[in-house]
Parts: C-alpha cells; sequence; structure tokens
C-alpha cells in the first residue's frame, strides 16, 4: 500500500464518520423549527456537493500521476476543509 492509498483511505474512513455525525444531526433537527428545518436543508444540499467535490477530487488522487501527487493531495485537502467546516457549521447551530 502507497502513502497516497493510506491517505486516501484515512480521508474516506474521515467521511463516513462525518457522514454519520450529519445523520445524527438530520434526526434531531426533525423536532425543530420550520425555519431551523429550512436552513438545515440548505445546509445539506450545500454539504452534499461539498462532499462530491472531495469525492471526485478523491478519485483525482487515485488516478494522479506521481509527479502531479501532492497538487491533488492539496485539493483534496481543501475540498475536506471546506466539507468538515460546513459540517461544523451547522452542529454548533444545533
Amino acid at each position: 500500500m502507497t502513502t497516497m492509498d493510506a491517505y486516501r483511505m484515512k480521508i474516506e474512513a474521515a467521511l463516513r464518520e462525518l457522514q454519520a455525525d450529519l445523520d445524527k444531526l438530520d434526526a434531531r433537527i426533525q423536532g425543530a423549527e420550520a425555519d431551523a428545518r429550512l436552513w438545515f436543508e440548505r445546509e445539506r444540499r450545500a454539504f452534499e456537493a461539498k462532499e462530491h467535490r472531495l469525492r471526485d477530487r478523491l478519485h483525482e488522487l487515485e488516478r494522479a500521476s506521481s509527479g502531479a501527487m501532492e497538487e491533488v493531495k492539496r485539493g483534496v485537502d481543501e475540498a475536506w476543509a471546506d466539507l468538515k467546516a460546513s459540517f461544523e457549521r451547522a452542529r454548533d447551530r444545533f
């Protein structure tokens, strides 16, 4: 297993954990007021778009040449940070 394979697996595991946390938050928000649910739904759609971007970057990582790995890894790191911040914003509100 290469270093990049281990990195990709680490990000994928963290993504699964974050998704589970989002599902728990989603269950909690169901009892909230309508405004809060609407806000959360907008955040959830934004989260899903960011998750898709992260998955695209992970696929790029799989296909990247050894010379492009570090650049692609930076893109994965940025996408992960953006996704995590999105989740934290929703979690902190609820």
